[in-house]
């Protein structure tokens, strides 16, 4: 797992069994690291709220169905607000069984869809298990951000927009399959690597962004994270060597493909790119390198895309 993959997000657990949160806390530490610093365990209440609304990054929870006075309907909502409020996206909980499972917790699972999982305090007692439902519960949480970010129909929406902009279908596909490429092999956080397949979409539509509504607010609000490169983008190996964060890099990278392949120029600039690669080459250009053949055939379908649509 990437070491950034969970950059801006803080995790809060939350229960009134004693000592159980702050066991799930060490054992998240202990089976995932990179976590350690992003995790924070209470048992009391106005603490956990104080420090929600301190931290403004707690966006994913960890609620023990043993909330006392307060409904668990109501901990979720609370503790949920303001990180909901500060970054304009919805956060997620999932409730974790000190004993056996409640039927109530299971109706509210199905009421609310920001409560994805509901798991047991054992499955965090081993570090291989726990780290399995670490990774897990990301991956749950990346699709429930997705889901509830940016459905089908408004992407089909956006990149209609994006169309009537000037942006040609073969740019939106090639551009999104990078995006996708990247997942995975640079050191991005999830909100970079939610926001960057849609590079070509977000730039297109940044000066009407605000009069597009709430409907897109979240991935651009995200897109505007990424800052702009620092130094020349004459080419692959300068945009690689740039100074930048990785994502501004990989923006510009995305963005620097696509111009060539538009201009008939990509396999030279990914030969020349090649040409100059060393065993210490940084790992944007080993990644490039060695994803010659599969970014060739992005430019492929984009361009039997483009041609399709052409005809139609």
């Amino acid at each position: 797992m990437q070491d950034r993959l969970f950059d801006g997000l803080s995790l809060l657990i939350y229960g009134q069994t004693p000592l159980v949160p702050m066991r799930i806390e060490q054992a998240i530490a202990s089976a995932v690291p990179s976590l350690e610093v992003q995790t924070e365990s209470f048992n009391d209440y106005d603490q956990a709220l104080s420090h929600a609304r301190s931290e403004k990054r707690c966006g994913l929870l960890l609620v023990l169905d043993d909330t006392g006075s307060l409904p668990t309907r109501d901990v979720i909502k609370n503790l949920l607000k303001p990180w909901e409020t500060a970054v304009g996206l919805d956060g997620y909980a999932v409730l974790v069984s000190t004993g056996t499972k409640k039927l109530q917790l299971f109706e509210l699972m199905a009421q609310d869809r920001r409560i994805i999982d509901y798991l047991s305090a054992e499955d965090f007692q081993q570090p291989d298990a726990t780290a399995s439902v670490c990774y897990k519960l990301w991956d749950d949480y990346v699709q429930a951000v997705e889901r509830d970010t940016l459905p089908l129909v408004h992407q089909d929406w956006l990149i209609l927009l994006a169309k009537e902009n000037g942006v040609d279908a073969g740019s939106i596909h090639f551009c999104q399959r990078l995006g996708h490429f990247f997942r995975g092999k640079a050191n991005l956080s999830w909100m970079e690597s939610f926001a960057l397949p849609w590079v070509s979409v977000t730039d297109a539509l940044a000066e009407m962004h605000m009069r597009l509504g709430p409907k897109a607010g979240g991935l651009f609000a995200l897109a505007n994270s990424i800052g702009p490169l620092s130094g020349s983008d004459a080419d692959l190996l300068s945009i690689a060597k740039s100074k930048s964060s990785t994502a501004s890099k990989v923006k510009a990278l995305i963005k620097k493909l696509d111009y060539f392949r538009i201009r008939g120029e990509l396999l030279p600039a990914l030969d020349a790119l090649a040409a100059s690669a060393t065993p210490t080459s940084s790992a944007l250009v080993r990644t490039l390198v060695a994803g010659k053949s599969h970014i060739i055939d992005f430019a492929d379908d984009a361009a039997q895309l483009q041609t399709i649509e052409k005809a139609g």
